[in-house]
């Protein structure tokens, strides 16, 4: 059913909604995020699992389920308000569902249209082709879902980018076919410059030079993609491209009839294959995983582009094969043109390359003997090409990490690719997620309902979830939960959830007549001798969600090896369940919750208070030993604080080892476990220790952007040290929030907590700490534009840097300096401060300080007019930053670099660099970084002579730069804006722009003013 008011969601550009051609307000992120997921899978339920995905990066709140439904209450509200009716956007269940027509979404009337297209030019029938086309390409605005930042929409996105790019291709084929090279030159011009590494579009744009008799032109143009290709990739062009350059040379010009109309280029031209299937067979008598096979179903039955993507995940044998072969048969009507079943052997020591597979899959095309191409490249380009134009239906099974599976991916097309892993594959967040466990819930509740009876639960169904949630979706405790409603008709699913809550009772309460958890777990409890029940009941104490062997051997105080044949016998009987850690090659384990419950019940019972209080002392300065070892060796920081020596636990060798190697490594993996044992510090009153725990990871959670954990363990001992009222624990929390505040542009709250610091830090003799929070003072002060409180506080925090031998604060404080002389233009001697950090990091070995140090050069350089110099500057930064693991500072240099590359006129690769750098920008909310690139983006563009464009780019930054408060880079965005403006002869906007820079620079600026 169509809506009876002309409703229009636009996506091709920033995401809009109007009623009737007026334009909705959509206040926020995660509304436009919303109504984009929804818009693009108009007419299908979209589950709330989904939603959540695409509205939360990470972890989700806890209230994640009520902020969705907050967020559709008000789209609703404003749909309603502008006279679209309230059952537009409808709820199914555990879902919402857009109820439009389809061609009312730009993105969905787009991918109509361009099918359409093809399907007539396979038809024989391409005289309306070009219309179709021109109709599609011109509901482009700009980048796709431009004012949205959701991971899950990139995948989305990068979809219809190259939908839209091979629907320009086919245009261009069509015009160039008619004769029309002219005409062309200027649209592939611009083509090119969006995509200087697309063959196809230099291809055309070399022949339609050519055609209008413009050789030379054309020449040059090959040999531009020529240095660009060499620079960025290290590659020569295709063979095509140098087949057409040699002809242009001996004076061939070829012709339209070169460019015939229904193939699109490719680096091979392969013939047109039967449909083949090249499934296993399908598992007879398959049951249960209802939900996972609907999940599969609903994501890989979809039609149109972008081509859809289910991963399956799990344990090894827990079934992920069986269920993808058996959803892959159950679609193959979906897929006509045929399914191809690869198993990349990801659990042997040698999974299968990429280049292998690609063949595989080009084969299953028909593509073989002399077609098929030897390098991976042109494999790669070959297979997409074809993909696109086919419903093929592409099973990876057992695959063993990303870098795998990425180059098997159609780019677009309607085609579908089932990925099945033992790993979690995080880095393909653009797929549909089965993770394969005991039991779905759902499942979990349908086998409640089938015991108890479904009209026990309809009338409860949260106390339903929560039954199935407290028995950890085990099958056996669920059957239990339900035979004791089935047992007891009055007994309501409510009181029993209630009774399952309480840990301590737990598993009394999972008994039924001669079903017992309790029992079950007995029998292999009461298998193991001694040390082995002591090991379960001392393991079990921790909160950790998965733990090495070396943790088990600081628990229970006993030699490694010892401590590994231990938690071994366990694992034999059931209550452990080993995890291999693939980035390490470490085993690692873990309880299911009711095993945890078991072994503390039995903890409780048979070992005395001391004694459990003691194992977890243990553990956490075990952990608390490693982290501080391992936050040493990172050598990132300015603190220089010298830590009280923590009591050894007995620490393996191994152990220690294992830090030394890689402690950025090492924190990876121990993460998960650092996390929850900071939780669990807190709430056993073991405050220094979660203190030390959480400072000792600050380092680590700061270069690698880590901010929800950097936030949930530094507020959570913060609040416990000042009820404890442990002064030196409130120092260190509240230093490293300020960081995390002033990185995250969130200036008041960081200048809070620096000033609290630096008091608190002058009052106990805490030299380090008094250093760090003058030096984050000084920060803050110079980005706001208070360059004499900036200088004092700076000059102080080297002073007391240089009383203390704290090499890196010093280091930092004088770089402070020289950044405040650089934005005063006091350049040479900006320069030369700068030039003595970077020597002087050097020397440190303090590689963050020596990036910082380059960066702040390369910018006195960019000021100068040397972009050359500058960017050699910066790629040295860059790469510093790179290896230190730090993607936020990367970005900032590769900012940076791009603006050099805009400002010598190498526009191709500065919009290139200044999108990946955008791309890290919004995954991490720095509205700061965002808009230095608008900038740079704007001067790009200027110097294209692209002048609308670029006033539009600067009057989206100058907004960002009022709200920050941020003086000196945002009068330079208005000084930009106003040059502009005269440039396009508009004095009023001119003199606008000008009040703007003054504003923010000598007065101040509000968002309103901003605006």
């Amino acid at each position: 059913m169509t809506a009876p008011v002309p409703l229009e969601i636009s996506l091709l550009g920033p995401v809009e909604v109007r009623v009737a051609g007026t334009l909705v307000p959509l206040a926020g992120q995660q509304i436009r995020t919303l109504v984009a997921v929804l818009a693009l899978r108009t007419g299908e339920p979209v589950p709330m699992w989904r939603l959540i995905e695409a509205l939360w990066t990470g972890e989700p709140p806890a209230r994640a389920r009520n902020q969705v439904q907050v967020y559709v209450s008000r789209i609703r509200k404003a749909l309603l308000h502008a006279g679209c009716p309230d059952q537009v956007l409808r709820t199914r269940g555990e879902a919402y569902l857009l109820d439009l027509d389809r061609d009312r979404v730009d993105a969905l009337r787009f991918t109509r249209l361009t099918t359409l297209a093809e399907e007539r030019v396979a038809g024989g029938a391409s005289d309306s082709v070009a219309g179709l086309l021109r109709e599609a390409l011109a509901l482009w605005r700009s980048d796709p879902f431009a004012d949205v930042t959701s991971g899950a929409l990139r995948a989305d996105a990068a979809a219809l980018e190259d939908a839209r790019c091979a629907a320009r291709e086919r245009w261009f084929d069509l015009e160039l076919a008619r004769g029309g090279h002219r005409f062309l030159v200027a649209q592939l011009r611009s083509a090119v410059a969006e995509r200087p590494l697309h063959d196809g579009f230099r291809r055309r744009l070399m022949l339609a030079l050519a055609g209008c008799g413009r050789h030379a032109e054309a020449l040059d143009t090959y040999r531009e993609g020529r240095r660009i290709l060499h620079d960025e990739l290290g590659l020569d062009p295709g063979t095509e491209l140098q087949q057409l350059a040699q002809s242009i040379l001996r004076g061939v010009v070829p012709g339209s009839e070169l460019m015939p109309v229904p193939p699109l280029a490719a680096p091979r031209d392969p013939p047109a294959p039967a449909a083949v299937c090249s499934l296993p067979p399908a598992v007879a008598g398959f049951v249960g995983r209802a939900l996972a096979k609907n999940v599969l179903r609903a994501g890989l039955g979809r039609s149109g582009s972008p081509p859809g993507m289910a991963l399956v995940t799990g344990p090894g044998g827990i079934g992920k094969s069986t269920l993808g072969i058996r959803v892959a048969h159950e679609l193959r009507d979906r897929y006509p043109d045929g399914q191809l079943f690869i198993d990349l052997l990801g659990s042997r020591a040698e999974p299968m390359a990429p280049r292998e597979a690609l063949g595989h899959l080009l084969r299953g095309f028909g593509v073989t003997g002399a077609v098929l191409p030897d390098d991976i490249t042109e494999r790669l380009m070959l297979y997409r090409s074809i993909a696109v134009e086919r419903r093929v239906l592409i099973v990876l099974d057992d695959a063993a990490h990303e870098q795998q599976v990425r180059p098997l991916l159609p780019g677009a097309g309607g085609s579908a690719v089932l990925v099945t892993s033992r790993s979690r594959l995080v880095g393909l967040d653009d797929a549909i997620r089965v993770e394969l466990g005991v039991l779905d819930r759902v499942e979990s509740l349908r086998l409640l309902g089938n015991i108890a009876g479904e009209h026990r639960l309809v009338v409860q169904p949260a106390a339903a979830d929560r039954i199935a949630a407290l028995c950890g979706d085990h099958p056996l405790a669920v059957r239990i939960a339900a035979a004791r409603l089935a047992e007891r008709p009055h007994l309501r699913p409510e009181r029993l959830a209630d009774e399952l809550s309480d840990e301590r009772a737990r598993l009394d309460a999972l008994r039924a007549g001669d079903l017992e958890v309790r029992a079950t777990l007995a029998v292999g409890y009461g298998g193991l001798d001694p040390a082995g029940r002591r090991a379960v009941r001392l393991l079990s104490l921790a909160d950790l969600p998965h733990f090495p062997a070396w943790a088990a051997a600081c628990v229970l105080d006993l030699p490694l090896v010892e401590a590994e044949r231990l938690v071994e016998t366990i694992v034999d009987t059931r209550l452990l369940e080993p995890v291999l850690d693939e980035p390490g090659g470490e085993v690692r384990y873990r309880f299911h919750e009711l095993v945890r419950v078991f072994g503390r019940e039995r903890a409780a019972i048979e070992e005395p208070a001391t004694g459990r209080v003691e194992a977890l002392q243990r553990c956490l300065a075990g952990y608390r030993t490693a982290t501080e070892r391992a936050d040493a060796m990172l050598a990132a920081g300015i603190l220089g604080v010298r830590r009280q020596p923590a009591e050894l636990p007995p620490v393996p060798p191994v152990w220690i080892d294992a830090v030394r190697l890689d402690p950025a490594a090492w924190f990876t993996r121990e993460l998960p476990a650092l996390v929850a044992l900071v939780r669990q510090a807190v709430a056993t009153g073991e405050v220094r220790l979660a203190g030390a725990l959480a400072a000792g990871m600050a380092t680590f959670l700061e270069t690698r952007n880590l901010y929800d954990h950097w936030v949930d363990t530094h507020t959570r001992v913060l609040s416990a040290a000042r009820t404890a009222n442990l002064r030196p624990i409130i120092l260190a929390m509240l230093r490293n929030l300020g960081e995390l505040h002033a990185i995250r542009d969130e200036t008041a709250a960081a200048i809070c907590c620096f000033t609290e610091a630096l008091a608190l830090a002058r009052e106990t003799g805490e030299r380090a700490y008094e250093v760090a929070s003058l030096a984050g003072l000084g920060y803050l002060h110079r980005l706001t534009g208070r360059y004499p409180l900036s200088i004092e506080a700076f000059t102080t925090a080297a002073a007391a840097a240089r009383r203390d031998g704290n090499r890196n604060g010093g280091i930092f404080a004088e770089q402070g300096v020289g950044a405040v002389w650089f934005e005063q233009g006091r350049l040479a001697e900006a320069a030369v401060r700068f030039t003595d950090c970077a020597h002087h990091s050097r020397v440190a070995g303090y590689r963050a300080g020596e990036a910082q140090a380059l960066r702040g050069l390369g910018l006195v350089h960019l000021v100068r007019g040397e972009p050359a110099r500058a960017a050699m500057l910066f790629r040295r930064a860059r790469r510093i930053s790179a290896a230190l693991g730090d993607q936020l500072v990367e970005a900032y240099a590769t900012q940076l670099l791009g603006d050099a590359y805009a400002r010598s006129g190498r526009y191709g690769r500065a919009e290139s660099l200044l999108r990946s750098a955008d791309r890290v920008f919004a995954r991490f909310g720095s509205r700061f970084g965002r808009a230095m690139v608008l900038v740079s983006l704007a001067r790009a563009r200027i110097g294209r002579r692209r002048l609308v464009p670029a006033r539009v780019l600067l009057e989206q930054a100058g907004p960002i730069w009022g709200r920050l408060g941020m003086p000196y880079w945002g009068g330079q965005a208005f000084d930009l804006l106003a040059e502009v403006c005269r440039r396009t002869g508009d004095a009023v906007g001119a003199d606008r722009a000008v009040r703007q820079a003054q504003l923010l620079r000598y007065g101040g600026i509000t968002a309103d003013a901003a605006d």
